[in-house]
């Protein structure tokens, strides 16, 4: 990461890029213990808006705006709480993992995730 520059929000599951393919590397990698080293970006602890989505269809605007490939939606969903909501992999969007994506926009737009 210090020799080629690489931010800290680059750190990314093949899931993650490329969902509707690969699941891992799954929901039990240790994301919280990279995030600990300042190695990947650490899960939003606290959410400042709450839901901000009012639609399924602005969240996946949102999701591939982070960079997640939506061209399968459940996918995107399933690799997306497999990174950020292990506790719970269902592809059903709804206001936790909508706040949760929101705060990681607002986060990276602040340039925190570097």
């Amino acid at each position: 990461m210090r020799h080629y520059d690489v931010p800290r929000a680059n750190v990314v599951g093949h899931s993650d890029v490329a969902p509707a393919r690969k699941t891992d590397p799954g929901e039990l990698f240790p994301w919280d213990w990279l995030a600990e080293y300042r190695l990947c970006l650490p899960k939003p602890h606290k959410l400042e808006l709450g839901d901000p989505f009012d639609n399924d269809g602005a969240f996946y605007l949102a999701l591939e705006r982070f960079g997640y490939d939506i061209t399968d939606g459940h996918k995107a969903v399933e690799a997306f709480q497999r990174r950020w909501r292990p506790e719970r992999i269902d592809g059903e969007v709804d206001g936790h993992i909508r706040a949760i994506l929101f705060q990681l926009l607002l986060d990276r737009d602040r340039g925190t995730t570097r």
